[in-house]
């Protein structure tokens, strides 16, 4: 790849890239990481097949052994109720749907093509990331009676 530093990690995907190329902060890229982590969270606990087919190992694909725990199907409910409250945020931007396709397309489904997206596209990824990371800040250091998080 031309110009680009492709030594470390960060080359290996679409945000990472993206944070090389100068075009989004580090710590936008690392709210989409969070967001990202979030997501393939809620995919294998809740047992959805992820949607990305580049993301999965084929050969290592198996189903739930039978009944669910309690356990887990509390921890199932929590990362399902973070997601929906992570894409209500996305949703509640400006241009909501615009900006959840775009951070879900970049930080889920990785798509190379959109390291080129146009200035208008970067502005939605740049807005629901910054929604992201106000998000995350609040979980990390508000106070609990200000935070969104139960």
């Amino acid at each position: 790849m031309h110009g680009l530093e492709t030594r470390g990690a960060l080359a290996g995907y679409t945000l990472g890239r993206l944070f090389l190329d100068g075009r989004i902060t580090e710590q936008q890229r690392e709210a989409g990481d969070d967001y990202a982590a979030t997501m393939v969270r809620y995919y294998h606990l809740t047992g959805i097949p992820f949607p990305s087919v580049r993301a999965q190992q084929i050969d290592h694909v198996r189903g739930h052994s039978g009944e669910p725990s309690e356990a887990r199907t509390l921890k199932a409910k929590n990362a399902a109720e973070r997601m929906m409250r992570l894409e209500g945020l996305l949703l509640g931007c400006e241009e909501g749907r615009q900006v959840k396709t775009t951070v879900f397309n970049v930080c889920v489904m990785d798509y190379e093509g959109l390291r080129m997206m146009p200035e208008a596209q970067l502005d939605w990824l740049k807005r629901g990331l910054n929604v992201l990371l106000f998000e995350k800040g609040l979980r990390q250091y508000g106070k609990k009676d200000n935070s969104f998080t139960p």
